[in-house]
């Protein structure tokens, strides 16, 4: 975008976004290099002792997430059995994603306050910690989802503020990277086609709400952008459909980890929250104002925010209540969209700021913000030297794969 829509970062919040930035990495560098335990060592010793060719048509248990266990695979076999090199994709991934939420989180409410607080909650937050350190594929794909809705929130933007046109966004290179990005998402879980169902339909959404004229018009950023996941749909069938066998995909699933439907929503909002569970009715509070919020700065990025963080666990919850799934997908499979539940979270709380602040005064009202994240702060620093850090220098010696 123009310099003339986006001011530039000013030094003192370049420091603390640096700041941020240096924190979450240091702890997430703790004790990263103890052995491989549980789903990492499986990776390692099932299907990354594999060749390579061999890997994508096997799914015994969906804990091979495939494009990952490539990467994982491909470090195994060059420089052997090491904890850090064979952790450092999600790492830098789990870095990846504290900076973009600051930016994404700018580019929708103009406040690099918010962005800050977004980063600073992600960067302190239990789960996005674990994920970062897991080499599994949950953080890869919550990066590949976070990076596909900034690149959208900018385009939505640009659409906004800009007197231009906006034929650069959406070229042939484009759509074919957001291809290949959502390919390589379904292709480290499949349930990854919930995010392109919801994108699905927030371009069906948005092709409905244009002019009837415009509907089927192929030059349309929406049409072509649901004619892309279209095509992902296609990668979907050809990756679990033709490269591995029927017979081993319904024993994929078979093996797959559920949860009680009863507790499924408490577990997926829960998942998102850690380390502040008992806050959850409070954070819910929080989305729903910052949706109130982000229906009043663009409808059309309200839009998408709900589409991305409700079609998912809602269509999830519902099929499996009707009987329409056999199981109930693991909470943990909708981690991914937690940068996006912070972000409306923090919405939330900047439009009760503005609300409040004429009637307390804006000084109170920072005070009062400070503390809350100062609390959520100690919460999660409570959590990482009795639980996180100790669990992981607890995981036992195993020094060989067999």
């Amino acid at each position: 975008m123009s310099p003339k829509f986006l001011s530039p970062i000013p030094k003192s919040i370049l420091l603390s976004f640096i700041a941020v930035i240096i924190l979450g990495t240091v702890i997430r560098l703790v004790a990263i290099s103890v052995p491989l335990y549980g789903d990492e060592l499986a990776t390692v010793s099932i299907w990354g002792s594999m060749p390579l060719l061999d890997i994508p048509s096997h799914y015994e248990y969906p804990n091979n997430h495939i494009f990952h266990t490539l990467v994982v695979a491909t470090i195994f076999k060059i420089f052997g059995l090491d904890p850090f090199l064979l952790r450092t994709p999600v790492l830098i991934c789990g870095i990846g994603s504290i900076a973009l939420a600051f930016f994404t989180t700018h580019r929708i409410t103009r406040n690099f306050h918010a962005g800050l607080a977004v980063s600073l909650l992600i960067a302190i937050n239990g789960g996005h910690i674990f994920y970062s350190t897991n080499a599994r594929g949950y953080m890869l794909i919550l990066l590949i989802g976070q990076y596909i809705f900034h690149r959208l929130i900018v385009w939505i933007d640009e659409s906004k503020v800009s007197l231009r046109g906006t034929k650069e966004f959406f070229n042939l290179k484009e759509l074919s990277v957001l291809a290949g990005l959502m390919m390589i998402g379904t292709w480290t879980m499949p349930t990854f086609i919930f995010f392109e169902g919801s994108l699905g339909l927030f371009f069906l959404i948005s092709i409905v709400l244009s002019k009837p004229s415009r509907w089927l018009d192929p030059s349309s950023q929406y049409f072509k952008n649901l004619t892309v996941i279209m095509i992902c749909l296609l990668g979907l069938y050809v990756q679990y459909f033709i490269l591995i066998s029927p017979e081993m995909f319904k024993l994929g699933l078979s093996n797959a980890a559920q949860s009680e439907l009863r507790s499924f929503p408490i577990a997926v909002l829960n998942s998102w929250i850690q380390p502040i569970e008992s806050s959850g009715i409070f954070s819910i509070i929080l989305v729903v104002m910052g949706f109130y919020t982000l229906f009043r700065i663009n409808r059309t990025t309200f839009i998408l925010v709900v589409c991305l963080l409700v079609f998912p666990p809602a269509i999830t919850y519902l099929a499996s209540l009707s009987g329409l799934f056999a199981i109930t997908p693991h909470a943990r499979v909708f981690f991914y969209l937690q940068p996006i539940f912070i972000l409306c979270s923090v919405i939330g709380v900047l439009g009760i700021f503005n609300q409040l602040r004429n009637k307390l005064g804006k000084l109170a009202v920072k005070i009062v913000m400070g503390l809350i994240l100062t609390l959520i702060t100690i919460m999660s620093g409570k959590e990482l030297l009795q639980v996180t850090w100790p669990d992981r220098f607890s995981y036992p010696r195993l020094d060989l794969v067999t």
